[in-house]
């Protein structure tokens, strides 16, 4: 995070740099969380993380009239794509993998926890496992949903209620 924020500093005017840095010191561990569930280990999360900061860093005076928002979802979008593409390249590491997806959003699973949430979350939708994940893993609010998947408060609260239903009955399935 260090090298992020002297990156910062060469920002050309300095409300861009209060931005940057801001963004970098606020969103740093949730970009991170995100990377992890996606890589499975922290040191590779924080790679991944330092690199959707630095892509988003190179072409940050064209961003920046997005809004901090809209900045905030394409952070989020950049930092995901990272962490895929570091693990296609370490792919062959990890043995305990779940495929959630043609989006191949991947998340390592330890066997010793398996359980009948992780299989009902495995067979729901890209969409609603998607929102699942913003809300209670990620810990986004419904606002914050909203803005990343770029739908309105109550499209996003709507989703996530179906989602939880979906989830709910898979269970009760699972369960019986």
């Amino acid at each position: 995070m260090v090298n992020l924020l002297i990156l910062a500093a060469t920002l050309p005017n300095q409300e861009d740099r209060s931005c940057f840095e801001r963004l970098v010191r606020l969103h740093w561990s949730d970009m991170v969380r995100v990377s992890k569930r996606i890589l499975g280990n922290t040191e590779d999360a924080e790679d991944s993380a330092q690199e959707a900061f630095v892509k988003l860093y190179l072409n940050f005076e064209k961003y920046r009239s997005l809004g901090d928002d809209k900045m905030l979802a394409l952070l989020y979008t950049i930092t995901k794509n990272c962490a895929k593409n570091m693990y296609r390249k370490n792919s062959r590491q990890y043995d305990n993998v779940v495929y959630f997806g043609d989006d191949l959003d991947l998340i390592k699973i330890d066997s010793a926890f398996d359980s009948p949430l992780e299989d009902a979350i495995a067979d729901l939708k890209e969409s609603d496992r998607e929102i699942i994940f913003l809300k209670y893993v990620y810990g986004y609010d419904i606002s914050e949903i909203s803005d990343i998947l770029d739908i309105n408060s109550k499209a996003a609260y709507k989703r996530l209620e179906r989602a939880k239903g979906k989830l709910a009955v898979s269970l009760g399935e699972v369960l019986r």
